[in-house]
């Protein structure tokens, strides 16, 4: 008879797990990317001194080359990863203080 994994549990865990970001904010204004910079490993910078603000209504395109950091940025105002410096805002707040669940709903 073969094992059991401890998969379920560590499901139930990862179900259950409080995210690091809370807040009840139900605004949304603006967007503003601060000087922000990112690398997924310590020797590479993906994004760098990458500055915008976009307000409500307004359209902005990325543009550029292959592996230039258009889905990366994307993935960092949905907030899949964090940023390694500077500050994303949303609505005035750092997005690292929003609701991740209210947030994306939005």
């Amino acid at each position: 008879m073969e094992k059991q994994p401890k998969l379920p549990k560590n499901i139930f865990e990862l179900l259950n797990k409080k995210p690091l970001t809370d807040n009840e904010s139900k605004t949304g204004d603006e967007i503003v990317c601060e000087h922000f910079n990112y690398s997924n490993r310590s020797e590479s910078i993906i994004i760098k001194n990458f500055k915008v603000h976009i307000k409500s209504g307004q359209k902005k395109a990325l543009v550029g080359t292959s592996g230039c950091g258009r889905s990366t940025t994307i993935q960092l105002v949905e907030h899949f990863y964090d940023v390694n410096a500077g500050r994303l805002l949303i609505d005035s707040k750092d997005i690292r203080s929003l609701n991740l669940q209210w947030y994306r709903s939005q």
